[in-house]
């Protein structure tokens, strides 16, 4: 596709272009015309929307107009090869006619000219050119020996069809070319919200010209693609920052949560709640790792519940220690947080034969941070846990 000139001249201009005729390297080689425009991103061109029209699509109902009224009409593109040539006329199809006579440099759209052996059958013809915006020209022919009217009333008719011809052609072609932007700005528009917030806007319509179609579709694809890989990201997401055993949030999920409490000072003042289970060691040397598990879970699901609402972030630091965060609180209210915490896990009555109270228990440090200046939170808590462990154990320390 590089190779073309409509990928090419829309690339180095930044305009929108009309190509010159070529044949599809597809299956059936049909005589096109391409219509396309650049891709801009921040104003310079980085790709090309492309839609290719059959040149019979624009030329075959007033070519046959024409014949019937005794014209034949010829369009030739901006390096004068042939796009259309009428029946009569002996032309193929992209015909390079750089040296005829009737489209010779300098001669105005005017001019009548004549043409020996112009027509196909070998008969000699008049000629009047007129020259479209888009760099093309069409060339009306009308056999000398049908002339039968006055000469110059019937030359000034073929003046009069070919500015109608013209006109119908350069008509065809702008229609073609506002029908291509109207669809491509529907295409583009779901591409555009795709790139600018990951949400895919209304699907494109299916009015549109069958080389939109694909584009249509792909990006019909491409936004149902990408949904599915954000909601896979957001599951992977999930499962990085959850500790598997527990279902609590682990380090790095906590990590992330005092990054967003630290976000604003709306989180002020801010507790750290670390817990501890007593004696886990020697729990676990005397159940097994699997009752050690189980307990974790269980002293989780205890402390997890003790907490105020869906603000307050609780999870697994690492081992036997829990860290429950706690935005917009006072110390008073932290303390009774811890407390009704410690509390919870003691009335579970896990049996722990290594344990003075002759049951699993947790310990409590609890820090308030009234600024975001505070070295490390979590070490301030683990100061006060140990305070508390140093005082017996099963207990809150501040």
């Amino acid at each position: 596709m590089a190779d073309r000139e409509y990928f090419r001249v829309p690339m180095r201009t930044g305009q929108p272009h009309v190509s010159g005729a070529f044949r599809g390297r597809g299956f059936g080689r049909d005589p096109l015309v391409a219509v396309s425009a650049p891709l801009l991103d921040q104003g310079r061109p980085v790709g090309v929307i492309e839609a290719s029209i059959r040149v019979d699509a624009f030329t075959r109902l007033r070519s046959d107009a024409l014949r019937k009224r005794g014209y034949e009409m010829l369009i030739v593109d901006r390096d004068n090869r042939v796009v259309h040539a009428g029946s009569g006329l002996p032309f193929d199809f992209a015909q390079d006619l750089s040296g005829a006579p009737f489209l010779a440099a300098g001669r105005t759209a005017a001019t009548v000219r004549h043409v020996p052996d112009a027509l196909r059958d070998g008969r000699d013809a008049f000629a009047a050119r007129a020259d479209m915006q888009t760099g093309w020209k069409l060339v009306l022919f009308a056999p000398e020996d049908s002339i039968s009217t006055p000469l110059y009333a019937r030359l000034g008719t073929m003046l009069a069809m070919l500015v109608l011809a013209a006109a119908g052609g350069a008509l065809a072609v702008r229609w073609e070319m506002r029908h291509f932007a109207r669809s491509l700005r529907r295409v583009l528009g779901p591409l555009e919200a795709l790139a600018r917030d990951g949400q895919q806007g209304p699907a494109p319509p299916v009015h549109m010209p069958e080389e939109l179609r694909p584009l249509a579709r792909a990006i019909d694809g491409l936004g149902h693609r990408l949904r599915s890989a954000r909601r896979d990201n957001a599951e992977l997401d999930r499962l990085n920052r959850t500790d598997a055993l527990t279902g609590t949030l682990n380090r790095r999920g906590l990590d992330a949560a005092l990054d967003s409490l630290c976000a604003g000072t709306q989180s002020l003042p801010l507790a750290a709640l670390l817990f501890d289970i007593d004696h886990f060691k020697a729990y676990n040397d005397r159940y097994g790792h699997v009752a050690g598990d189980a307990t974790l879970r269980r002293v989780a699901a205890a402390i997890g519940g003790s907490l105020r609402n869906a603000d307050d972030a609780f999870g697994r630091l690492g081992g036997e220690e829990f860290l429950a965060l706690l935005p917009a609180v006072d110390a008073q209210a932290a303390l009774e947080v811890a407390e009704r915490a410690r509390g919870a896990v003691e009335g579970l009555a896990i049996p722990h034969g290594d344990s003075p109270t002759g049951y699993v228990t947790v310990s409590a440090g609890v820090h308030m941070a009234t600024s975001f200046a505070t070295p490390d939170l979590i070490q301030a808590a683990d100061a006060a846990l140990y305070r508390a462990k140093r005082a017996g154990r099963n207990r809150v320390a501040f």
